[in-house]
């Protein structure tokens, strides 16, 4: 009998357990999680279960994704969630072109963190300019890359409009090295 699509998760997730059960308290204590328990999840492609199979991912059924994440959250609820935020961001690779997508997924540690709307870029010569300080998602301490969806001012700090008289808003995209991470 053959394993459903995707099942290898779930049994990578379950093989992990002693070392994320091990690391459960440090996780709480620190807010974070180890460098053991990030690494062992992106050795077993965890974090790649919703990326696409263009890109080198999964592609995993929701169903095997969620029963992965349910084998992690029984050892540690906190690792589950992280992983979860992170997961679900790399469905965003789908909507990249392959370029972009590669230099986001497929350059080690390859995760995508996300944050809230809460802040606005402004039109500069070439593209947009971010100066904010942002609340990030879970996830964003391990993560490569960080996303977040932004309002768009023009370069005199007038609120760019589209048609219909709404705010135009742009999903924005850059690497984690060009940000500071406070501790909140």
């Amino acid at each position: 009998m053959s394993k459903p699509e995707g099942f290898d998760l779930v049994e990578r997730a379950r093989a992990l357990q002693p070392l994320i059960t091990r690391d459960a308290d440090e996780i709480e204590r620190t807010r974070r999680l180890t460098p053991a328990v990030t690494q062992a999840l992106i050795e077993n492609g965890l974090y790649r279960a919703l990326l696409p199979k263009s890109l080198g991912g999964t592609e995993a059924p929701l169903q095997a994704f969620m029963q992965m994440q349910e084998e992690v959250a029984k050892a540690d609820a906190s690792t589950a969630w992280c992983l979860g935020q992170c997961s679900v961001c790399a469905m965003t690779a789908a909507y990249l072109d392959r370029d972009t997508a590669e230099q986001i997924f497929n350059t080690p540690p390859g995760i995508l963190a996300w944050g809230a709307i809460a802040h606005e870029v402004k039109v500069v010569p070439g593209g947009y300019m971010a100066n904010a300080r942002w609340d990030f998602a879970s996830g964003s301490r391990q993560a490569s890359w960080l996303g977040a969806h932004v309002r768009v001012v023009e370069a005199d700090g007038t609120p760019r409009k589209k048609a219909d008289g709404s705010p135009e808003i742009r999903t924005i995209l850059f690497p984690a090295t060009s940000a500071t991470l406070y501790d909140v």
